[in-house]
């Protein structure tokens, strides 16, 4: 016989699930500005400015498509094609730019698509916004939201180290233990998600603890 979930029980997961989607948008949208802060200080030190000069430019940008381009003239302008692998990838693995146009793209989705109730996964998730054309797409759901805060968490550490090692590091400095590997993942596209020996895998996996760390209690 088929059990049946009472209808006190499906309110309260109905509504735990409403409450850990809007928590989850709002820490998904932490993590992104985390990481446009450090896309903005390699821009800033791309130009030879400090934050304060480089900060003012930069979010003067609006359009990602245009300040990724801007960021792509920079950088192959001062190192050339010394790092073309790790920023523009090869023909079989997107390099950091492929990751963070992906990273936009989720972003732009999470903060524009609407939260409905989903009866099939008694779950809320989040659709594209025209819900009445009548048309089945993808939905996205909690677990997929803090996905997104971990690709955020995870290309944030790509660019900030990449900005460390080619502008922020003196060429006498003794290089630290913890920075040895990246001497070789400069030289290749970024791997996402990182695999278990990666120094960004505990980055990664950090998030999927979040959902229960973060859950409301009713």
């Amino acid at each position: 016989m088929r059990s049946v979930v009472p209808a006190k029980d499906s309110l309260t997961i109905s509504q735990l699930s409403r409450y850990e989607l809007q928590i989850a948008r709002g820490v998904s949208l932490d993590a992104y500005s985390a990481f446009e802060q450090i896309l903005m200080e390699v821009f800033a030190h791309l130009i030879g400015a400090n934050m304060k000069l480089g900060g003012i430019v930069f979010f003067r940008l609006t359009n990602s498509g245009l300040r990724q381009k801007i960021l792509e003239d920079l950088i192959d302008a001062k190192f050339g094609k010394q790092y073309d692998q790790y920023w523009h990838g090869t023909p079989k693995q997107a390099g950091l730019f492929g990751l963070i146009r992906q990273l936009e793209q989720r972003r732009n989705e999470i903060v524009h698509w609407k939260a409905v109730g989903l009866t099939s996964k008694m779950e809320f998730g989040l659709v594209a916004p025209n819900i009445w054309s009548g048309r089945k797409g993808s939905s996205i759901f909690i677990d997929d939201v803090y996905e997104f805060i971990a690709k955020a968490d995870c290309l944030r550490h790509y660019a900030g180290n990449f900005n460390w090692w080619t502008v922020r590091r003196k060429e006498d400095e003794p290089l630290p233990e913890k920075f040895v590997p990246w001497r070789d993942i400069f030289s290749r596209p970024p791997s996402y998600p990182p695999s278990q020996d990666h120094p960004l895998f505990p980055v990664w996996k950090a998030p999927q603890n979040r959902r229960l760390s973060l859950r409301p209690k009713l």
